[in-house]
C-alpha cells in the first residue's frame, strides 16, 4: 500500500490551521465577554491602564475628556455608584474649569443637594453661611421673596423715627412733630395748637422729604423765631453715607426750601 506523503502533509497542515483558528477565536471571545484590566500599572512610557467594566475601584490619572461629537444624548452616566475627583476639577460645558465644579449652562438636580453636609434633609441643605450679593444687599435688610419666588434683599417691617419741637406763637404754644420712614427717608410733619383743648393734629401741606434711594435715614427737626416770623427746619441724614440734607419753611402751608449749602 502506497502512502501519498504530499496529500498527508496537506491534510495535517489543514487541520493544524483549523485548530489554530479555533484557539484564537476562543481566546478572543473570552476577552470580549469581560475585559479585565492589568493587575499593576504598566511600565513607564507605555499606554496607561484603561477604565474597565469590572467591579473593583478603578483610577484614571491625568485629564479625562468626555466628548460628544456624534450628537449623543448622554455623556457620562454614574448609576448607583460614585464618581470621585481627588484634588482636581470637574468642568461641565467647559474644558477649563476654574473651581472644583464649574458648570457652564443649566443644571438639574432631581434629588437633594447638600453643601457642607453629606445628609441633606431638603432640596437644598446648607451647613454654614451663605452670601448673596446682587446689588440690593445692605445693612439691616432681610431676604424677601416676590410673588414668583424670586428673592432680593429688602428692609423688614416699616420702621420710623420721630423728631418734635414747640414754638410760642400769638399767645399760644404750637407743638410740631415730624416722622420719617427709616428705610426710604420719606418724612411728614403735623402740628397742634394746644395739648389740652382736644384739637386734632393737622398735617403740614407739604412734606419736608419725599422717598429717596433705599437706605437708612435719621431725621432732626426744630423751630426758630426770627422777629415776627417762625421758621420750621428739618435735616435728614443718610446713616450709611453720612450725607445730610436740610430744608426749611416759613409756614405749614408753604413748600419746603433746601438750604443753599449742606452741613455734610
Amino acid at each position: 500500500m502506497k502512502i501519498n506523503l504530499k496529500k498527508t502533509s496537506e491534510r495535517v497542515s489543514y487541520w493544524l490551521g483549523v485548530i489554530a483558528i479555533g484557539l484564537i477565536v476562543g481566546s478572543s471571545l473570552q476577552f470580549v465577554k469581560a475585559w479585565v484590566g492589568p493587575a499593576a500599572a504598566p511600565p513607564g512610557g507605555n499606554v496607561g491602564a484603561p477604565i474597565t467594566t469590572g467591579l473593583p475601584l478603578q483610577q484614571k490619572e491625568g485629564n479625562m475628556y468626555i466628548l460628544n461629537n456624534n450628537g449623543k444624548t448622554n455623556g457620562l452616566i454614574v448609576s448607583n455608584g460614585r464618581l470621585i475627583v481627588d484634588n482636581g476639577r470637574v468642568g461641565i460645558g467647559t474644558i477649563t474649569p476654574k473651581t472644583k465644579l464649574d458648570v457652564v449652562g443649566s443644571a438639574l438636580f432631581s434629588g437633594k443637594v447638600g453643601i457642607g453636609t453629606t445628609d441633606p434633609g431638603q432640596k437644598l441643605d446648607i451647613n454654614g453661611k451663605i452670601k448673596i450679593n446682587d446689588g440690593t444687599q445692605g445693612a439691616g435688610k432681610v431676604l424677601t421673596s416676590n410673588a414668583n419666588g424670586v428673592g432680593s434683599w429688602q428692609f423688614g417691617s416699616d420702621k420710623y423715627e420721630i423728631s418734635c419741637s414747640n414754638v410760642y406763637l400769638s399767645g399760644s404754644f404750637w407743638y410740631n412733630c415730624c416722622r420719617i420712614k427709616v428705610e426710604t427717608g420719606e418724612a411728614e410733619c403735623k402740628y397742634v395748637a394746644s395739648a389740652t383743648d382736644g384739637n386734632s393734629w393737622s398735617a403740614y401741606k407739604f412734606k419736608p422729604f419725599s422717598a429717596s434711594d433705599v437706605s437708612l435715614y435719621q431725621l432732626s427737626c426744630w423751630n426758630m423765631q426770627q422777629g415776627s416770623n417762625f421758621w420750621y427746619n428739618c435735616c435728614r441724614m443718610n446713616t450709611q453715607s453720612g450725607e445730610t440734607v436740610c430744608r426749611y419753611t416759613p409756614s405749614v402751608d408753604v413748600d419746603w426750601t433746601t438750604y443753599s449749602t449742606q452741613p455734610f
